[in-house]
């Protein structure tokens, strides 16, 4: 599977350029302790490819508090289950304890989630402690353990393959927990790697922090008068 802007070539130059290469869609940053609303990912292949492809949530430096992608709606992949309807994980290997199928989802911090699309979503967790699944084989260093989903797939060129995903954290910097999507070809070589969301600091935009900085020395200035 060519994704746009991923090169495929026999390691380790594939691994070199894989590090280097654009991705199909930028990283969504949130702040400490922070959440995004159900998004989109959508792809359109350029060859025809076999393999796994793998969607999950990861620590970063620690193994202890949670962060959490929801996950529903998987279309394009010729699954039997994309929205999750059967109520379970049919169709799909769970990687770590932390991956369930519900009507709904509420995390620790109050932030509620319903399925994009009939009646389940799945959740996946990066799992507090140890069980969860060692993530050292992404190349994002750092990452320690995690659940991921994934599933065998067999697409041709022009196929259009997507999903809705969410993305919440009760951990916050210097732990940048982050949630993935990966592809795997048939020779085991890991031929794409993009994170959806990651945990970051967002830094206001230049004219709004200048404009923080005026509002803040007029005041002090109005204090000394």
């Amino acid at each position: 599977m060519r994704l746009r802007h991923s090169l495929f070539l026999a390691a380790p130059l594939a691994a070199l350029l894989l590090a280097m290469a654009p991705r199909a869609g930028a990283t969504v940053i949130v702040p400490n302790e922070g959440a995004t609303p159900w998004m989109s990912w959508t792809y359109t292949l350029t060859e025809d490819f076999t393999g796994t492809a793998g969607i999950g949530v990861s620590d970063l430096g620690d193994s202890i508090v949670e962060s959490y992608l929801m996950l529903d709606n998987l279309q394009g992949f010729g699954l039997s289950n994309p929205g999750f309807e059967t109520g379970d994980l049919s169709g799909y290997t769970a990687n770590g304890s932390g991956a369930s199928v519900v009507g709904g989802f509420t995390d620790p911090l109050g932030r509620s989630y319903s399925p994009t699309e009939g009646g389940w979503l799945a959740v996946l967790g990066s799992v507090d402690g140890d069980s969860g699944a060692s993530t050292g084989f992404l190349p994002e260093p750092g990452a320690t353990d995690g659940t991921w989903l994934a599933f065998d797939v067999a697409l041709s060129a022009g196929d259009v393959i997507s999903f809705d995903w969410a993305f919440a954290t009760t951990d916050y910097i210097p732990f940048r927990d982050f949630a993935f999507v990966y592809a795997v070809d048939d020779a085991g070589q890991l031929v794409f790697f993009e994170k959806l969301a990651q945990i970051g600091a967002v830094p206001a935009p230049a004219p709004l922090a200048l404009l923080g900085a005026g509002l803040l020395a007029a005041a002090v200035r109005r204090r000394r008068a």
